[in-house]
């Protein structure tokens, strides 16, 4: 018998913290692996590596797969475990169907996404090309390791989960540099990345297969709600990761791919402190949607607010230090030549990642209790805005203007959010 999820405090922050741990501790080897790549494969190549990253990291998020978690903690909630089964079936299913059409999608557009986007040059555009191309082939698994993770954390079973992310993340770093040291060609580094994760998509597979070994055909499956659900929450995987990212791409396309070299650094060392935010909303959400599915609304309220002040006294002097002392803290790390530039793009990230740290509970609210509508209409609203401000700020100041339109950005959509929660739970509430 599957037992039903813990939502207490004291589970809330024991599973935050193997989050923390499971993506925490590899990043200790991403702060060695980082300049090493950067060294060696020169601002171009890291550039196009960086690009890779953030594809696997944005398409392999794309689909279904947050509405399978919230119906199956919804179900384990409601002390249906045997509806778990026929939740994930719809999911998967869903899933694999887009991850094999966006990976048609990618193929088809690398070559152009190399020359006419990111403005390869000749001499690394064929490894560009075949790097988009191995991410494609790729993606209908990294689709379906995105199903499976999501089932372990509606069952809560976060200490094997991390314990996956934790030996997998650490590959995923570690294998580009042992094949930067064996003289590989670039392919091969992102086909050691991609193989990485495709051990942990096996591993998160073998992890949660008790859980649907059970079904109950008595109960059915809400497959309208699902997709509906999922439909809205797709929308949200896709456009938000483009929101995050769009600053690279498009500093790709107006300055080139050295640029993104440059700026991808500071990036990753800002945005590297959601870590704990963002092991506290994976936490959150199943946890919230327990809550829903039990019909708990003061205690759903409770934990939100719990949870927006420990960001806050998390994330809040980690980002004023990178203010005050990004000139030292970028020397000192990528060392001086590359101190100037990039010391200003942290400083101006900053305010963004903190406000965005925020903005994570409200997102994770309205998703839980089932209006994953209302933030993909937010991020469809910010689009078209967020490219358009970023495509003049950085023609003006280049990888300080994508900065500053990733904070404005970010500073725009925690403010609906957290409006669209509070008007949310107040309607909930008096319903």
């Amino acid at each position: 018998m599957v037992a039903t999820p813990e939502t207490r405090d004291g589970a809330v922050a024991r599973h935050t913290l193997y989050n923390v741990l499971g993506q925490g501790l590899p990043l200790l080897v991403a702060l060695a692996a980082v300049p090493v790549l950067l060294r060696g494969l020169g601002e171009a190549g890291f550039g196009i590596l960086a690009l890779v990253w953030t594809l696997v990291t944005l398409l392999g998020e794309v689909g279904v797969a947050r509405a399978g978690t919230r119906f199956a903690a919804a179900a384990l909630g409601a002390g249906r475990p045997g509806q778990v089964a026929g939740i994930m079936k719809v999911t998967l299913r869903a899933q694999l169907v887009l991850g094999v059409v966006l990976g048609g999608g990618l193929a088809a557009l690398s070559p152009w996404l190399a020359e006419g986007v990111f403005s390869v040059g000749p001499e690394l555009r064929g490894d560009a090309v075949t790097s988009f191309t191995l991410v494609a082939l790729f993606l209908p698994v990294l689709a379906l390791g995105a199903g499976y993770r999501g089932l372990l954390e509606a069952a809560h079973r976060f200490g094997a989960l991390n314990a996956i992310r934790f030996v997998g993340t650490t590959l995923v770093y570690l294998a580009p540099v042992a094949a930067l040291w064996a003289g590989a060609p670039l392919p091969w580094l992102v086909a050691s990345v991609l193989g990485a994760r495709g051990l942990m998509v096996v591993a998160f597979r073998v992890a949660g297969r008790d859980l649907t070994a059970h079904a109950d055909p008595g109960d059915p499956v809400p497959m309208k709600e699902i997709l509906g659900f999922g439909g809205w929450a797709a929308v949200s995987t896709v456009v938000s990761p483009v929101l995050v990212a769009l600053d690279r791409v498009l500093l790709g396309a107006r300055a080139g791919v050295g640029a993104v070299g440059v700026y991808a650094a500071p990036y990753e060392l800002a945005t590297r402190v959601l870590l704990v935010p963002g092991a506290l909303s994976a936490t959150l959400f199943p946890s919230l949607s327990v809550l829903d599915g039990k019909g708990d609304q003061e205690e759903r309220a409770r934990l939100a607010r719990r949870a927006t002040g420990a960001i806050a006294l998390l994330v809040a002097p980690v980002m004023l230090v990178f203010v005050v002392g990004a000139d030292p803290l970028v020397r000192l790390w990528l060392g001086a030549e590359y101190a100037s530039g990039a010391a200003t793009v942290l400083r101006l990230l900053a305010p963004g990642v903190l406000v965005n740290a925020l903005a994570l509970v409200p997102f994770t609210l309205l998703q839980a209790m089932g209006r994953a509508d209302l933030p993909a209409r937010f991020h469809m609203v910010e689009l078209p805005l967020h490219a358009a401000l970023t495509w003049v700020l950085v023609g003006r100041w280049g990888s300080a203007g994508a900065a500053a339109a990733w904070t404005i950005r970010a500073a725009l959509d925690a403010a609906l959010l957290f409006g669209a929660a509070a008007l949310a739970t107040r309607a909930r509430r008096d319903a």
